[in-house]
């Protein structure tokens, strides 16, 4: 009998010390994916303090302090400051978040956008005005900058849509809500879109009611104050080509001579294709010229007449 309680008793003990092994385990949170790289989760966590204000050197401390003392269990491996640091520098990650979260809790939002040509490059920049219930009244932010293939509907409208998918995606993920409701409730906020007078703009936001079944505002940007100078002034030029120079005005037939050559020069100084921008270069240098010395010629507004 002694021995079979020796036997029980040691038994006994090796069966505790697998218990407690395995509560001990238990309370263990693995976070990285494959023991190589941080996982959705812990990435979630950090963003979250981030965007939340939390210092970059804290935010390791209040994810271990909140897993302890409220769930009883630990990390396997918390993030060091630097590699907090590194997801800090995600800039595209926390702004797709904040502008999600601000999109998912406005109660309307007007979408803009404007396209120009760069150093050959047709760039497009996306924004959103966000009226919320409470605080400020008009918030706004850029929600992407691109350079796209051309200028064409084709061109604008999937620049337009994918940057608002990739912005649901994003904050859906982080905050473990559904892709479809929440698509379905910003875009349902999007009420206007704000966008220059040329035509192919009316065509992509018609391309967006049909597509999304939005009932959208179409605004135009307000006469720049340079425009109406720039009407009077070819106003009265014209009448000048009429009146002394009537052969020079057969030929500008759709305004004033001055307007037409400072803006055919300026095309022939900047304009890929139309122009010779490299030919005009060298010879102002030639002459001595500064080559800045014609300004850049940008939308539909001749306002290089008040150089």
């Amino acid at each position: 009998l002694h021995n079979d309680c020796s036997y029980y008793a040691n038994e006994l003990a090796i069966l505790q010390e697998k218990t407690e092994s395995s509560n001990t385990d238990s309370r263990i949170v693995e976070v990285k994916v494959n023991k190589k790289q941080y996982g959705t989760t812990i990435r979630k966590c950090i963003y979250f303090c981030l965007l939340s204000q939390v210092g970059v050197s804290q935010c390791t401390d209040v994810i271990n302090y909140i897993c302890k003392n409220v769930f009883d269990q630990q990390l396997s491996d918390t993030p060091s400051t630097t590699v907090v640091a590194q997801m800090a520098y995600e800039i595209g990650v926390l702004s797709d978040i904040q502008t999600g979260y601000l999109l998912h809790k406005s109660r309307v939002t007007t979408l803009a956008w404007d396209g120009t040509t760069f150093k050959d490059d047709h760039v497009n920049e996306l924004h959103v005005n966000i009226c919320l219930e409470s605080g400020p009244n008009i918030i706004p932010l850029v929600l992407s900058i691109d350079a796209l293939p051309g200028g064409s509907k084709e061109d604008y409208y999937p620049h337009i849509t994918n940057s608002l998918l990739d912005v649901v995606r994003t904050y859906c993920d982080c905050y473990g809500l559904s892709d479809t409701d929440v698509k379905q409730e910003i875009f349902a906020k999007i009420k206007s879109c704000l966008t220059d007078r040329a035509a192919v703009n009316h065509c992509v936001v018609t391309r967006l009611k049909e597509e999304f079944d939005m009932d959208l505002m179409e605004l135009k940007c307000q006469v720049h104050p340079l425009d109406g100078l720039a009407v009077s002034a070819r106003a009265t030029l014209l009448e000048l080509d009429q009146k002394w120079a009537p052969l020079a005005q057969e030929r500008c037939p759709t305004g004033c001579c001055a307007a037409q050559l400072i803006h055919n020069i300026s095309k022939m100084r900047y304009k890929q294709g139309t122009g010779d921008p490299s030919g005009f270069v060298t010879f102002l240098r030639e002459k001595k010229l500064q080559p800045g010395i014609i300004l850049r010629y940008v939308g539909n507004r001749i306002h290089v007449l008040f150089h």
